[in-house]
């Protein structure tokens, strides 16, 4: 893996003709999920990246097929060290807030380690199918007051959703299967005051013309929620 600056899978320096063809051990697929992880974090690998390709490290037989995963990625500083040229290139988006409107994040946005989100009789979309992730496990503490948040996960993605929902309603919706190697394990902390917080599961490939669709629809009952509020005939 000598673009990943990682141990070579085949043992040898050189890594001559054939010996990709070796057999790896659990280690070499352990050691290659977690370069796949940091560069998730990092933000050069999408969570559906990240899971696609550790699904094929697990159930990869030869060191080639898991050098085929790193090929088109840099290599990493050593650990303890900087490297210039190793960074995120989006800045991380650590808070949304939606007074009386819509916000929505979706495609290549980087999400950090902690993400606050509050909704103040609007609405909050969070679409991490496509999101960058900052680590192993994020936090995304969700505030709605008459408001609603929404937070969409890829397939196989481990989910944790706790809070207290106060005349309102705090919801998971996931499927049954296991959750699929390399996913970052997301924890929504959730304080839902005559709203809704809400996260669920989602395919990778989304029809992106329904997305605004339900956006407009969203805002549409924001707006109405907030006039009869404030007693607007």
């Amino acid at each position: 893996m000598g673009r990943s600056g990682s141990v070579d899978l085949t043992g040898s320096p050189g890594g001559g003709a054939g010996e990709g063809a070796l057999r790896v051990a659990d280690a070499d697929r352990e050691r290659a999920l977690e370069l796949l992880r940091e560069h998730c974090a990092q933000g050069r690998l999408t969570f559906d990246e990240l899971s696609e390709r550790s699904a094929r490290a697990c159930a990869a037989i030869t060191g080639a097929e898991l050098e085929a995963l790193l090929t088109d990625l840099p290599a990493l500083a050593p650990a303890g060290g900087v490297d210039p040229d190793v960074w995120a290139p989006h800045r991380a988006a650590r808070f949304t807030l939606a007074v009386m409107g819509a916000v929505t994040r979706r495609g290549g946005w980087r999400l950090p380690l902690h993400h606050i989100a509050a909704s103040v009789m609007g609405g909050i979309t969070l679409d991490l199918r496509g999101a960058q992730c900052d680590g192993a496990v994020v936090t995304i503490d969700a505030l709605a007051v008459m408001g609603s948040i929404d937070v969409v996960v890829p397939d196989g993605t481990p989910v944790d959703l706790v809070g207290l929902a106060v005349m309102g309603d705090r919801t998971l919706r996931v499927g049954d299967g296991p959750p699929q190697p390399g996913r970052p394990l997301v924890r929504v902390r959730a304080l839902a005051v005559m709203g809704s917080v809400t996260v669920r599961q989602g395919p990778a490939a989304s029809d992106p013309a329904s997305a605004p669709r339900r956006d407009q629809r969203r805002s549409r009952r924001q707006a109405r929620r907030a006039a009869r509020w404030f007693g607007d005939d």
